[in-house]
């Protein structure tokens, strides 16, 4: 399931299969009426988008997020996960450092930290790491690094900003600049061989690979990013300017 947590966001239109104004109607709901806020959520896997999964829309008022409290994102997290039987949670924030999103990578089973070797956008993620890392102490055992549109291995100025850590990729597709539908936009086989690379990293087999859902109250992130046994990633995702935290719950 995608969550859209940026006050801004121009993903929208892409998606298809979401609801206008989705986010600050079910944030409404929760706090007014939460019996149907559960109905709306049972309702939102059924909206297929053109991702293949449910999806939440950012709200249409920017103010919706900059009011967002890390109390209603708990609210709205924890019914996700409660009400939803989604595999997998994606929230996608804007970069920041307010309360609220704090909250959301303390929530994070994963923070995957999307970067492009450029040396403004780095500059502006190592600030975001160094800020996050003094405000929470377990963040960087639960990163990740990936390298965008990248069109070869990571430099060295990005190597020395992860201390050495390894960084996953997802390849430039030029073809993308001309294209508006995002079906085609993911369909690139080498992008679609990028993300299942990243998947298999953060140890999420998928529905294929899964029997019976596993406990992972207690995941912790190991060099091979996957736990022995585990096919399945409980977790949430953020987004920053410049790096981006995405935080994966289930």
């Amino acid at each position: 399931m995608y969550l859209n947590l940026e006050a801004l966001s121009g993903i929208g239109p892409l998606l298809g299969g979401g609801e206008p104004d989705g986010l600050s109607r079910l944030l409404y709901e929760l706090s007014a009426h939460p019996s149907s806020a559960q109905a709306r959520i049972r309702g939102l896997d059924a909206r297929r988008s053109a991702i293949g999964a449910g999806c939440l829309e950012s709200a249409d008022n920017p103010a919706e997020l900059l009011a967002m409290t890390p109390e209603r994102l708990e609210t709205l997290i924890e019914a996700l996960r409660r009400y939803g039987g989604f595999d997998l949670i994606i929230a996608d924030p804007d970069g920041g450092f307010a309360a609220w999103q704090q909250r959301l990578l303390e929530l994070s089973g994963r923070i995957c930290w999307i970067a492009a070797d450029d040396a403004q956008l780095l500059r502006k993620t190592e600030s975001m790491l160094r800020e996050w890392g003094d405000r929470l102490p377990d963040l960087f055992g639960k990163s990740m690094y990936i390298l965008n549109k990248a069109l070869g291995e990571a430099s060295s100025d990005m190597m020395r900003l992860t201390g050495g850590a390894h960084w996953q990729s997802l390849p430039y597709v030029p073809q993308w600049k001309r294209v508006s539908d995002i079906g085609a936009l993911l369909g690139s086989g080498a992008f679609a061989g990028g993300v299942d690379r990243l998947l298999d990293a953060l140890g999420y087999a998928g529905p294929a690979g899964r029997s019976e859902p596993p406990d992972l109250s207690a995941y912790a992130l190991r060099p091979e990013g996957r736990r022995s046994g585990d096919g399945e990633l409980r977790e949430p995702v953020a987004a920053g300017g410049g790096g981006y935290a995405w935080s994966a719950r289930g």
